[in-house]
C-alpha cells in the first residue's frame, strides 16, 4: 500500500484535479485587501461587491484561505550565494550573522503566509453516470470555462487579482500541503547548519586577529643592525658670535700752536 491509495486525488491534468469519486474541481488563486485599512466608503463598496458575486451564483464553490510559515528558502539561498562571492572576512562573518537571524525569526516567531483560493467543480452527478475519463474530463471543461470566467469577473470588481491555477502549480500545491513537516524540518536544519557556519566564520575571523597579532609583535621585536647603519654627520657646534666692541684709540700728545696774526689784519 502506498500513500496515494489514501488520497482522494485521482490525477492532475489539463490544469483540473480529478477526484476519485469522478468529480473535477478546478482551483482559482486570488489576492486580498486589507479591509480595516479602508474608508467607510470603500468597505460598503466591497461588502456590495462581494454580496453580489454570491447572489449571482448559481452553482457552489468552496473558498479556502491557507496559512502556512513564510518561506524564505530562495531569499537564504541568495544571501548563501553572496557570502561566497564576498572577500572580506568581516563582512562575510557580519552576512553569515544577518542570515542566521532571518532564519531564526521565521522559526521561532511564527511568521505566516495566507493565500486564498476558490474552487469550483463538477460533480459526478453533473457529468453523467459512465465513468470514461477522456469524455467526463472534456464535459468537466465545457461546464467549468463559463463558472471560472464568471468567477474571474466578479472577483475582478471587488479589486482583487485571481487566475488559474496551472498543472505545475497543482501539484506543487498539494504536494506542499500533505508535506508541510518536511519543509519545517528542513527549516530547522537549514538554520542548525548556518549556526555552524557562523561558529566556523567566527573561528576564522578570529585565527586570522591571532596571527595580524603575531606579525605585528615580530615586527617589533626586529632591532635595526648597527654594523651596516650609515649615520649622518652631526653638525659641528656653532658657538654663538659675540658683539664686536669697537674701542677708542688714544689721542697722540700734539701741542697746541698758537699763530700771530700779521699786523694789516689787527684791529684796534
Amino acid at each position: 500500500m502506498t500513500t496515494q491509495e489514501f488520497l482522494p486525488i485521482e490525477d492532475i491534468r489539463d490544469d483540473l484535479v480529478i477526484l476519485k469519486d469522478g468529480s473535477v474541481g478546478m482551483v482559482i488563486q486570488t489576492s486580498a485587501v486589507n479591509f480595516d485599512l479602508l474608508s467607510q466608503n470603500e468597505q460598503l463598496a466591497i461588502i456590495g461587491s462581494f454580496a453580489a458575486l454570491l447572489n449571482s451564483l448559481s452553482f457552489s464553490i468552496q473558498i479556502l484561505i491557507r496559512s502556512k510559515r513564510l518561506d524564505i528558502s530562495n531569499y537564504l539561498e541568495i544571501l548563501k550565494k553572496a557570502e561566497g562571492t564576498q572577500k572580506n572576512p568581516l563582512l562575510q562573518m557580519m552576512m553569515i550573522k544577518y542570515r542566521n537571524f532571518v532564519s531564526s525569526i521565521i522559526r521561532e516567531n511564527e511568521v505566516l503566509d495566507k493565500q486564498f483560493y476558490v474552487v469550483i467543480s463538477v460533480s459526478s452527478l453533473e457529468l453523467g453516470l459512465v465513468k470514461k475519463t477522456g469524455q467526463n474530463l472534456q464535459k468537466a471543461i465545457t461546464i467549468l470555462i463559463p463558472r471560472r470566467d464568471h468567477i474571474l469577473r466578479q472577483l475582478a470588481r471587488i479589486g482583487l487579482k485571481s487566475n488559474q491555477l496551472t498543472t505545475e502549480k497543482l501539484i506543487s500545491l498539494y504536494y506542499d500541503m500533505y508535506n508541510e513537516s518536511v519543509k519545517i524540518n528542513f527549516e530547522i536544519l537549514e538554520g542548525e547548519k548556518i549556526s555552524g557556519e557562523l561558529k566556523s566564520a567566527t573561528a576564522a575571523q578570529k585565527q586570522t586577529e591571532k596571527e595580524k597579532l603575531e606579525v605585528g609583535s615580530e615586527i617589533s621585536n626586529i632591532t635595526p643592525p648597527t654594523s651596516n647603519t650609515i649615520q649622518a654627520p652631526t653638525p659641528a657646534h656653532k658657538t654663538p658670535a659675540q658683539p664686536q666692541i669697537y674701542q677708542q684709540r688714544p689721542s697722540r700728545n700734539v701741542p697746541f700752536v698758537v699763530e700771530e696774526l700779521p699786523d694789516e689784519y689787527t684791529t684796534f
